[in-house]
């Protein structure tokens, strides 16, 4: 979709940039923002614990089937 808009002649009025953008969302799959979504959410969940960096990626990753991080886990990795 960036590659998209970048195409698009560029406008410094706002209501042509705004249809572009509208054009350009509509471009992307339901099923890209959704996996998007879901996967923002788990590093929304990850950090919200206080995981970051190296910690905070490879429980993204570890758990990317489940919701949430388990909560046995989270104990652990602050007590680490």
């Amino acid at each position: 979709s960036k590659q998209l808009y970048r195409i698009l002649p560029e406008s410094s009025d706002e209501d042509i940039l705004i249809q572009n953008m509208l054009l350009v969302i509509d471009s992307v799959p339901v099923e890209s923002i959704r996996r998007f979504a879901t996967r923002s959410e788990r590093f929304i969940d990850v950090y919200a614990w206080g995981l970051e960096g190296p910690k905070a990626v490879w429980a993204a990753r570890k758990y990317h089937g489940h919701r949430s991080l388990p909560p046995q886990y989270i104990v652990d990795m602050i007590e680490a």
